[in-house]
């Protein structure tokens, strides 16, 4: 169960502000929810870097946007993305993801506890 005390989460949704008279309201829409100490995607390259793929793949994490981190392996450095790069898990991204795989990027989906 995500939804419980202590528990960390990672929430994705909209705020919104109610004005009234000398009162605000604010309220947070939740579209998902996520657990903090859940899993992760990291990407791994294998080979240099070019401007090419990096826009490739930014493009590819931008129209998958979602809640699980992103977390980009260069050599022994980890790059943890800002969240406008997480991503939602499902077959679509694993499709574009391997479609890259030429040009040797590789990923998996990891516990986040356990990379950092």
């Amino acid at each position: 169960e995500l939804l419980k005390e202590g528990k960390k989460v990672i929430l994705s949704g909209k705020v919104e502000v109610d004005r009234e008279e000398n009162e605000e309201r604010v309220k947070i829409l939740v579209d998902q929810v996520g657990d903090l100490e859940g899993v992760a995607l990291t990407i791994q390259f294998n080979n240099e870097i070019s401007y090419e793929l990096l826009f490739k793949i930014r493009e590819v994490l931008k129209r998958k946007r979602g809640i699980i981190p992103v977390i980009i392996k260069l050599d022994s450095k980890l790059i943890i993305t800002s969240p406008e790069f997480w991503v939602t898990l499902d077959n679509e991204l694993k499709k574009e993801l391997d479609s890259l795989k030429k040009f040797e990027v590789f990923y998996q989906i990891e516990n986040i506890l356990s990379i950092l």
